[in-house]
């Protein structure tokens, strides 16, 4: 999860460079608050897949048991 308190600031801001293809100098360019609102969206967008995860998993557990 980035920026979600696991990550240092420094690996944070390696992923989200990585991510939006951008070199160290394009990610300092850019407003603190569009880098937080990027980081926030991943962030969402984590969960949602680890939701989607999860139940394609329960379904495939109840499709053994029938």
């Amino acid at each position: 999860m980035l920026g979600g308190g696991k990550l240092p600031e420094e690996a944070v801001m390696v992923q989200v460079c990585r991510e939006m293809c951008w070199t160290y100098q394009e990610f300092q360019n850019q407003p603190s608050w569009f880098i937080d609102l990027l980081i926030e969206l991943r962030n969402l967008e984590e969960k949602e897949n680890e939701k989607r995860l999860k139940m394609e998993e329960l379904k495939l557990k109840t499709k053994q048991i029938k």
